[in-house]
């Protein structure tokens, strides 16, 4: 009697391990090439993100005839955009809104203003709600330069968390003698306030909850390594309660408000005084006299940044491209993939985020220029070089073709 023998098909130990041998070999080697396509695809949308910011922005210039407002209210009564009426008060992201696609926001942000009769500040409950509004008219000293004297300023350095920024010297010109008349200025003010039972907004203005929740994707670029450092705000927001929407794009104060023309005080004002640098009013692209294919408008940056938030809709202090919180200029050195690290936590040797610049999660930092072209920038770049690009009037053209 013949006994059948059944043969078992299947892999012996060995086997098994060589071939999970094989399969993380072939993995090992995918991998990288799968995450240069992912970063590769990450740089093409950061880039995209800059050339809306530059379209809306030569829209908005079109209708204007002038760039957003860098900080405070468009286009600012006066010689300041620290304004309280019924305009909206913010960054000049605030002022984009429109033409990017986020009108019903804006005309929230609007509406929040005309009920609650300021344009700052989170007023506590729903007293005091505005109800009318007249204009008014008000007599202001408005002075026009006759005398100027071409000089060299300087401001004065400051330190914060472990980061220095060494004084900047830059070119203005400071009026030597003036000539000033008194006009007449209309201005809109609340005329009638009344209390309300009910609080819609949270806030006036971009204090509004509708308007501190907003999440903008637009201003999103997904290398972004800081995004994980405070998990718990969330995609695209900083800080909490009900925290902010964040922005990875910067505007270049030097290309929106330093207008050498206009006087510089080698101490500037207090910060939040209507004469300090961040309220000054906007220029023109008439301004850049350097040409607006040498000056940048906008770079990339970590939404977070060594404990300080990028809010989208609020620039002054929180962004800090060209012009540093204590409102003196300058040109501080952008970073190339630092570590997103606060400064407290960071290791010796290691180069962290400084919020007092722009710094990008790429091999190279990606600005948009005012004619529109979209640059890329390499670590090692010469000081002067990237000073000639934030400054819009020093009259030093750059090549671009030994940039590369």
């Amino acid at each position: 009697m013949l006994v059948q023998v059944r043969r078992r098909w299947g892999f012996t130990l060995v086997e098994l391990l060589v071939v999970i041998a094989i399969i993380g070999l072939l993995l090992a080697l995918l991998l990288p090439a799968i995450q240069r396509v992912r970063e590769s695809a990450n740089v093409v949308r950061c880039k995209n993100n800059l050339n809306q910011l530059l379209l809306a922005t030569h829209h908005f210039h079109t209708d204007r005839s002038s760039l957003p407002a860098y900080f405070g209210v468009h286009p600012g009564v006066g010689g300041t955009t620290n304004v309280n009426n019924n305009q909206p008060f913010g960054g000049w992201l605030v002022h984009l809104l429109p033409y990017l696609d986020h009108h019903k926001l804006y005309e929230h942000i609007e509406t929040a203003i005309g009920y609650f009769g300021t344009n700052q500040g989170t007023p506590t409950g729903c007293t005091n709600v505005c109800v009318q509004w007249t204009t008014q008219q008000v007599q202001q000293q408005q002075c026009t330069c006759v005398q100027w004297q071409t000089t060299t300023c300087t401001s004065s350095g400051q330190n914060y968390n472990g980061h220095y920024a060494p004084p900047t010297t830059y070119q203005c010109n400071q009026c030597v003698q003036q000539q000033c008349t008194t006009v007449t200025v209309t201005q809109n003010v609340c005329s009638q306030y009344q209390n309300q039972p009910n609080c819609p907004y949270g806030g006036t203005g971009i204090w509004s909850t509708l308007a501190r929740t907003t999440v903008f994707d637009s201003l999103l670029c997904p290398s972004d390594p800081s995004v994980h450092i405070s998990p718990g705000q969330g995609r695209g927001r900083v800080y909490t309660n009900p925290g902010w929407g964040s922005t990875n794009y910067l505007a270049n104060w030097h290309a929106f408000a330093h207008n050498p023309n206009v006087p510089v005080s080698l101490k500037p004002q207090p910060v939040f005084s209507g004469t300090s640098l961040q309220y000054r009013p906007p220029l023109s692209f008439s301004h850049l006299t350097d040409g607006t294919a040498q000056t940048i408008l906008y770079a990339e940056a970590y939404a977070s940044c060594d404990t300080y938030g990028r809010i989208a809709l609020y620039s002054w202090q929180y962004h800090n491209f060209g012009i540093s919180w204590f409102s003196e200029p300058n040109t501080e050195m952008f970073q190339v993939r630092p570590s997103p690290r606060v400064f407290a936590q960071c290791p010796s040797g290691m180069d962290c985020c400084n919020n007092w610049t722009v710094q990008t999660p790429h091999n190279a930092l990606n600005a948009v220029m005012g004619d529109g072209s979209v640059r890329s920038f390499r670590a090692g770049i010469a000081h002067s070089v990237w000073y000639s690009l934030m400054v819009p009037y020093d009259d030093q053209p750059v090549n671009f073709s030994q940039l590369q």
